[in-house]
């Protein structure tokens, strides 16, 4: 039995396939995800839903073509995003994506004569903390601002919608993963919370089901369900990417997980619903948890600082020998390995959900410590420890346990960045086997949601480290 996951990222869609029996990733396909709504709002960050679907479409068809006992496809991806979907399921507006800034953007409303944001308004008016790209905060706008398409009768995120579609079903269903994503979301009760929905002044009825179990979606349907496996592959509810990495990287040992790419996050299990201060404690499978934190910046600084220093090579008109990021990465390990005077940088350059006017900054210059060497060592610290604000708030249980599991480019490309991490936290890092982590994750959920597996256990086993 063979299993397809697919992920749908914000610049790729990702697609793998697996074998079931001992968990070995056969085969993985990429593409771009080029498929950005032009807007004049610099504020609006747009996708079109048809066009992902095509390219997911594209995915499954390639795997299927040579092979004939795939029994199952899982989908995940971008969260906090939603777009809305009239009576047959169909797309009616954009993917607003988890980088849209409308709920940053001064409400029509002002309290005292201050001005609030849409994000603000509706903390204010629900209790709840919201952040702008949080799905809920955009209905919010919508709503208040009349731009709900009139055809809409349920909200979704990109990943319910390609397997909604795939499995030819009209209404979303939606995994707690996803739900808690949006905003407005009561984790005690594992529900939307209608009460601060109705006290927004926003109609719940456009909210989809929401399950916490392993459940299946439908069967294989349209084109990409034709052939032998026509009716009887299953499509999986789509789960978070960031629990479907945790699921595809953490195995039965480990419960600390650390992903850094152009993003970063830093994520941990446990088995009870923990109050946190600025990390997020977010439904995981069944009646489990992941307590997050994310920074909005994360590794995305590491590029800033590359781009700053491809605009002195472009000032010259000249290009260097090497690649950028192994100059930098070459600077930073003189730095590193000789001891040199260093410098710290507070990367929190995109502020952060707490506080999103706070600024980064770079500390402790002096004559010696101006070079490019340091600054990209202090970057690369500075990534670490945006993520290690966020440990400080974990459970004693979860930073005893003995070992961290480190995924995305930005950590497997980065054997410096793996060192800082294994140095700041104390412990022994380990490296996925497989770089599709959240690809890989939903593969191995949409087995255990169509039965193949029998628990969360026989999943971790598949889990491999390099």
């Amino acid at each position: 039995m063979k299993a397809v996951g697919i992920d749908i990222g914000t610049t790729t869609i990702c697609g793998v396939l697996l074998d079931g029996g001992t968990g070995e990733l056969l085969d993985s396909r990429t593409l771009s995800n080029d498929t950005a709504v032009r807007t004049e709002n610099d504020w609006e960050h747009l996708q079109d839903p048809e066009k992902i679907l095509e390219k997911c479409r594209r995915i499954l068809e390639a795997f299927q073509d040579g092979e004939k006992d795939i029994v199952s496809v899982g989908v995940t991806g971008q969260m906090h995003g939603i777009l809305y979907t009239d009576a047959e399921g169909r797309a009616v507006s954009p993917l607003y994506t988890w980088q849209d800034r409308r709920g940053d953007l001064p409400c029509k409303e002002s309290r005292d004569g201050k001005e609030e944001t849409w994000a603000g308004e509706i903390s204010r008016k629900t209790g709840y903390p919201a952040a702008s790209g949080f799905g809920l905060v955009t209905h919010y706008y919508h709503v208040k601002n009349g731009t709900v398409p009139r055809e809409a009768v349920s909200l979704c995120t990109i990943p319910d919608y390609i397997s909604m579609s795939l499995a030819g079903e009209k209404r979303p269903l939606m995994h707690q993963s996803m739900a808690a994503s949006l905003g407005l979301y009561d984790l005690r009760e594992s529900c939307f919370d209608q009460r601060a929905i109705q006290a927004a002044g926003m109609d719940p009825g456009i909210l989809p089901e929401v399950t916490r179990e392993h459940r299946i979606v439908g069967r294989l349907k349209g084109s990409a369900g034709e052939g032998n496996q026509s009716g009887t592959c299953v499509v999986s509810v789509a789960l978070g990417d960031n629990q479907a990495s945790f699921l595809g990287s953490v195995g039965p040992e480990e419960r600390l997980l650390l992903n850094v790419g152009t993003g970063s996050q830093i994520s941990a299990y446990t088995d009870r619903l923990i109050e946190t201060g600025e990390a997020e404690c977010r439904p995981y499978l069944g009646e489990t948890w992941l307590i997050a934190g994310s920074p909005l910046c994360g590794g995305y600084a590491y590029s800033l600082l590359k781009r700053f220093v491809e605009e002195i090579f472009e000032m010259e008109g000249t290009a260097p020998a090497d690649s950028i990021y192994e100059l930098l990465n070459r600077w930073a390990g003189d730095v590193y390995e000789q001891k040199k005077r260093e410098v710290q940088v507070d990367t929190r350059f995109n502020g952060s959900r707490k506080d999103p006017g706070l600024t980064g900054g770079i500390f402790g210059l002096t004559e010696e410590s101006f070079h490019l060497g340091q600054f990209a060592l202090g970057t690369l610290k500075g990534i670490c420890e945006d993520l290690y604000r966020y440990y400080r708030e974990f459970p004693r249980e979860v930073r005893e346990s003995t070992g961290i599991v480190g995924s995305g480019n930005g950590i497997r490309m980065n054997p410096l960045l793996q060192k800082i991490c294994s140095e700041r936290f104390g412990k022994e890092m380990k490296i996925p086997r497989y770089s599709e982590e959240a690809g890989y994750g939903t593969a191995l959920f949409s087995l255990l949601a169509g039965g193949y597996y029998k628990s969360l256990e026989e999943v971790q086993t598949r889990i491999r480290y390099e």
